[in-house]
C-alpha cells in the first residue's frame, strides 16, 4: 500500500520481502465491518476510512485487473435478549442509522443456520482479497524491478544522510514487517502484544452468499461454496503453526451457527502485529529520522491500510502530522528508557 501511494505521487521505492507463508495477511479474510464488537460501536475512524478504502482498492483493481474488493453486508446474529437490546438501542442512534439495514435477511441461505432469536444487518462493509492482491502486486512489482525477494539483514544497513543497504540507496527505508518488528533492533522498544490467530476454509454443499455472518465467528464468503471461518485468537503461543485446540473451538462456534454439513479443506494461522494500545504504529525513529515504520494495523489491516499509508506518504513528503493516536512519538519515553 505503501508502494502504491509513493508511486502515486512520483516516487521510486523498492521492496525488500521475505516471502513469509505464514504472513497474517495472506491468512486474513480481508473483511471490513463498520460496526464491531459486544456493545456494536462504530470501527475507530471508519467514516473516514471508508472512503479511502473503495477509492484505493478501486483504483488497484483497475491498475492489476484483477477483482480485489467486493461490498459485503455484514449480516450479525443476535441470540439473546440483551444483545437484542443493546442492538436496537444502536440502530436509534441518529450517527449510525447510516451503516443500519432495516430488512436484514440473507435470503435462501438462512435454511443453513441454526434458529436463532433475530438479526441485524451492517451496511457499507466488505471484503478484499488480500491473498490475491499480494500476490498480484508481487508479480507486478517483480516485472519492473521493484521488488528483491530476501530475507533482511538489519547488519547490512548504513545510516547516513542516505540509506544504502547492500546495492540499494534510498533517502528513506520504511519497516512494514508485521509481526516481525519484535525482532526489528530500531523499534523493538514499541510495546507490540502479538496475538495468534487460527481460521479454517471449508466447503458448504448450499454455499451461496453474499454477506458476512457474524456471531462468535465470521463466516466469509470466498466464492461459491468456499468459506472462511475464523478467528480463534490466542495470547499465548510458541509458533504460527495451526493447533488441535483452536480448530476444536472454530468446529465448536461453526456448528452452533449452521445446520448443514461442511468439509474442512485447509487450517491456517498466523501471528498478527497487534498493539497495547491498540492503535498502529507510524512515523519516525527518534533518533534517526530516515527510518520510519508503519506497522500494528492488527486485525483491521484492510480498512485501516489505504488511509494510514497515505497519512505516511504525506508526512514523509510534505512533512504533514501523523494523527497523535498513532503516531510512536507516544511512545517515545519507551525509547529513552530502554535505549
Amino acid at each position: 500500500m505503501l508502494h502504491f501511494f509513493l508511486s502515486e505521487n512520483g516516487q521510486t521505492a523498492h521492496v525488500i520481502d521475505q516471502k513469509h507463508k505464514g504472513a497474517a495477511s495472506k491468512v486474513a479474510a480481508g473483511g471490513i465491518n463498520p460496526i464491531t464488537g459486544k456493545r456494536f460501536v462504530k470501527s475507530w475512524k471508519i467514516d473516514q476510512l471508508l472512503p479511502m478504502v473503495r477509492s484505493t482498492y478501486g483504483k488497484l483493481q483497475e491498475q492489476l485487473r484483477i477483482p480485489i474488493f467486493t461490498e459485503r453486508s455484514v449480516f450479525r446474529i443476535l441470540k439473546h435478549p440483551a444483545e437484542e437490546n443493546t442492538w436496537l438501542g444502536r440502530t436509534a442512534d441518529p450517527l449510525y442509522q447510516h451503516y443500519v439495514e432495516n430488512d436484514p435477511s440473507v435470503g435462501a441461505f438462512n435454511s443453513n443456520l441454526n434458529p436463532y432469536l433475530s438479526a441485524g444487518e451492517i451496511k457499507l462493509g466488505g471484503q478484499v482479497n488480500l491473498p490475491l492482491l499480494i500476490k498480484t502486486y508481487q508479480n507486478f512489482l517483480s516485472e519492473n524491478e521493484q521488488i528483491t525477494f530476501d530475507q533482511f539483514d538489519y547488519e547490512q544497513l548504513k545510516i547516513g544522510e542516505q540509506i544504502r543497504y547492500k546495492n540499494l540507496e534510498a533517502k528513506k527505508i520504511i519497516f512494514c514487517e508485521g509481526a516481525a518488528a519484535d525482532r526489528n533492533p530500531f523499534f523493538n522498544y514499541l510495546p507490540f502484544e502479538l496475538s495468534k490467530g487460527e481460521a479454517l476454509e471449508v466447503d458448504l454443499p448450499e454455499g451461496e452468499l453474499e454477506k458476512i455472518i457474524r456471531h462468535k465467528i465470521s463466516l466469509v464468503p470466498f466464492g461459491g461454496k468456499k468459506f472462511w471461518v475464523g478467528s480463534a485468537n490466542s495470547w499465548d503461543f510458541e509458533d504460527d503453526l495451526p493447533t488441535d485446540l483452536a480448530k476444536a473451538e472454530l468446529e465448536g462456534h461453526l456448528k452452533e451457527l449452521l445446520s448443514c454439513g461442511y468439509e474442512i479443506t485447509a487450517h491456517k494461522a498466523a501471528i498478527r502485529p497487534t498493539v497495547k494500545d491498540r492503535r498502529p504504529f507510524l512515523g519516525s525513529h527518534p533518533k534517526h529520522p530516515n527510518l520510519l515504520i508503519f506497522n500494528g494495523l492488527g486485525t483491521k489491516g484492510a480498512s485501516l491500510a489505504p488511509y494510514l499509508a497515505e497519512q505516511l506518504v504525506g508526512f514523509i513528503l510534505d512533512e504533514s502530522p501523523i494523527e497523535k493516536e498513532v503516531d510512536i512519538g507516544r511512545y517515545f519515553s519507551h525509547f529513552q528508557e530502554e535505549h
